[in-house]
């Protein structure tokens, strides 16, 4: 059975995915919901 989850991105990460900027950043803020599951799926993978 496979998980299924939201990623929401905030911050200038999704500023630059929403201007198509062509510069990569490491510093990416997000949630992912529902945590508890992916924290189970993080573990495993």
């Amino acid at each position: 059975m496979g998980v299924e989850a939201d990623l929401f991105v905030v911050g200038g990460a999704a500023m630059g995915v929403a201007q198509n900027a062509r510069r990569a950043t490491t510093d990416v803020d997000a949630v992912f919901v529902p945590s508890k599951e992916m924290r189970t799926v993080r573990r495993v993978a």
